[in-house]
């Protein structure tokens, strides 16, 4: 019967894992939703697999939202909305899901929270750049909160920090509160523990140079791109080419790459890794903001 939705399911998550044959997995996904509209797990499944080959974002939410009320009534369909949301620059949208609804632990990781930093950070640059500084500072303020209704608790060693303490301080300085704004920076610059979190090492390289502490930024930034270079051997080295998420991989990478050489003033470099990184993944957010930041600064 064509229409038993589980047989195609299963198909496809044969495909994935077994075969790891994207192609083949995602027109079995599509054959279970159509089968099955309503079967939210097939949908979340499914978006999952073309994150991984590289869908259009817009095709993706089309995917998403052909049944909202069953997708909606699990907090992993209701986090991929957010993503994909995100994704396509809509965060008022992304937000209001994410501030309006519970998630529930049990279903998620806390992947669910950097959604939410994501989501504040860069609409908060987005006001910035609209001269919205008291619009910008709520997002930034808001972005280093965790809502309860995210269920996920604050780490001891938050990665995130030096990030939303870095953008907070740009906002309190375009307010013209640089004595708030150094002390962001400061705290941004002062987090202990981070070095195995070099994109983390790079907001923090940020903040020093922004604080006139440029060799302390440059011996961070050196570092930066070395981890960089690892990442892209790692993620273009034959064994890893063969594996499903491959480009997502190797964009992360380069966009880490980026960041070290743009913090190091090789502003043609980072141009160039920002830009394949947006080519490999136009889902990387970070990927997007720090190349059009770029393009738009002299």
């Amino acid at each position: 019967d064509p229409r038993f939705a589980l047989v195609h399911r299963n198909l496809g998550w044969a495909y994935r894992h077994r075969e790891q044959d994207l192609r083949k997995a995602i027109a079995s996904y599509e054959a279970a939703q159509a089968a099955d509209p309503r079967d939210a797990r097939i949908v979340v499944e499914l978006d999952e697999l073309h994150e991984l080959a590289g869908t259009p974002l817009e095709t993706r939410l089309a995917s998403l939202r052909r049944d909202q009320a069953a997708l909606r009534a699990r907090s992993d369909g209701l986090a991929r909305e957010v993503l994909v949301l995100s994704g396509l620059g809509r965060f008022d949208e992304s937000l209001d899901l994410l501030e309006h609804n519970h998630f529930h632990a049990e279903e998620l990781s806390g992947a669910i929270h950097d959604a939410f930093v994501d989501a504040h950070l860069l609409r908060g640059l987005q006001r910035l750049s609209e001269r919205n500084v008291a619009g910008a500072r709520a997002d930034f303020e808001a972005a280093g909160t965790y809502p309860d209704n995210l269920e996920v608790g604050r780490p001891l060693r938050d990665p995130r920090v030096p990030q939303v303490a870095y953008y907070a301080a740009l906002a309190r300085d375009a307010a013209g509160d640089s004595a708030a704004a150094r002390r962001l920076l400061e705290h941004a610059a002062g987090l202990p523990h981070t070095e195995g979190w070099p994109e983390t090492r790079a907001y923090q390289a940020m903040a020093l140079a922004r604080l006139g502490r440029g060799a302390e930024a440059a011996a961070i930034f050196d570092t930066v791109v070395r981890a960089g270079e690892a990442a892209v051997a790692g993620a273009t080295e034959a064994g890893a080419l063969s594996r499903p998420g491959t480009a997502a991989r190797e964009a992360s990478a380069r966009r880490l790459l980026g960041l070290g050489l743009l913090g190091q003033g090789d502003r043609s470099g980072a141009r160039r890794e920002l830009a394949r990184a947006v080519a490999l993944n136009g889902a990387d957010l970070w990927a997007r903001q720090h190349l059009e930041s770029l393009e738009r600064s002299p």
